[in-house]
């Protein structure tokens, strides 16, 4: 993620402003941070949602805008405040560079905020108790326990009945037992 080091940014607003624009950010009502050229812009969910549109010069900010309508009066307003800490914050995304080409799953997975794939796998995985499994077998580093050591039995003795029949339970229980110290007694 691409951090803006902007200064302080804190003296152009009134202290009043400033705490208000604080509990904002804090709030994460800042999303939908992207730049194009010199130009970043944001959606700040207040009382309605207002965009905030900064201009930035060597990541320096040289404007600011609010569609709020305190900043209509030509102030800053809270939800510049809130921007410029999501900003501080690293929040803002680069985009890759994909030379013309229409960007794939991959280009846009490696640049999502890492809290957004983790709920996106949250998501993914509740849908699908193979890949559940998968997860636990691939990073539990050998410390399952022992409800999944026998769900996994379980499964791998259903697995082997169905071949039962053509010989092949033999050369299962025989690697069962050579790889994981299981039995395929009572198949």
């Amino acid at each position: 993620m691409a951090k803006l080091e902007l200064g302080d940014c804190q003296q152009l607003f009134s202290d009043r402003i400033y705490e208000r624009g604080l509990v904002y950010y804090e709030d994460e009502a800042v999303h939908d941070i992207e730049r194009t050229g010199n130009k970043i812009t944001a959606a700040v969910d207040g009382s309605e949602t207002y965009t905030v549109t900064l201009y930035v010069k060597a990541d320096a900010v040289y404007n600011m805008t609010c569609t709020c309508p305190y900043a209509a009066k030509g102030e800053h307003c809270k939800h510049m405040v809130a921007v410029l800490l999501a900003l501080e914050d690293g929040q803002l995304q680069e985009e890759p560079e994909t030379d013309g080409r229409e960007r794939t799953w991959k280009d846009i997975l490696q640049y999502m905020p890492e809290q957004e794939v983790r709920s996106l796998l949250f998501q993914l995985l509740e849908r699908d108790p193979e890949k559940q499994q998968s997860l636990v077998l691939t990073y539990s580093k050998g410390m399952l326990s022992k409800k999944e050591m026998q769900k996994l039995l379980r499964q791998a003795k259903a697995l082997c009945r169905s071949y039962e029949r053509e010989g092949f339970v033999d050369y299962c229980g025989h690697i069962m037992r050579r790889k994981y110290g299981i039995g395929m007694s009572g198949t």
